[in-house]
């Protein structure tokens, strides 16, 4: 473990690069997060706050490398302003969670770990909606032939039923 001071604007990590060896406890500072390019959230800890973890969910995603256990960044994290941080080894975290924690617990974690995963893709996605020029209701002439209002009719009933 040791301490870094890392200046404003710079990368931790990048979305699906490989994951060092290690993860960071943000000590004082503001960092965002950021997938699929989009902003996540945003973590700031002030001098005397409780610290945060930064890419741990990596180290618990069970994302690996198919030819080893090398894990990939799910997000990219970079410094809003100068940061304190700590570097922590991933592998003694490995070695603690497989050696203190029984089968049950470890799986109630990937669930946990799962649920975070889905709810940030759906936040995403939900994000990527409200973007659209969407109309309130789909309608369309009646002047058109029957193949195609055939198929605006179908993209209707499917567009109702996600509103």
């Amino acid at each position: 473990m040791s301490t870094k001071e890392i200046k404003s604007g710079q990368w931790l990590c990048k979305e699906g690069t490989v994951h060092r060896d290690y993860y960071y406890k943000l000590l004082k500072g503001e960092v965002s997060v950021h997938e699929s390019d989009q902003l996540m959230a945003r973590i700031e800890v002030q001098e005397g706050q409780r610290p945060r973890l930064i890419g741990v969910l990596s180290v618990l995603s069970g994302q690996h490398d198919p030819v080893g256990d090398t894990h990939k960044h799910t997000t990219s994290v970079t410094t809003d302003t100068d940061i304190t941080c700590e570097t922590i080894a991933i592998a003694p975290l490995k070695h603690s969670l497989r050696e203190e924690l029984d089968e049950d617990k470890r799986n109630e974690i990937e669930a946990i770990v799962k649920a975070i995963s889905m709810r940030d893709k759906i936040k995403i996605l939900q994000n990527k909606i409200s973007q659209l020029p969407l109309p309130e209701k789909f309608e369309f002439s009646e002047n058109i032939s029957p193949e195609v209002s055939e198929v605006l009719h179908e993209l209707q009933v499917l567009y109702d039923s996600t509103s």
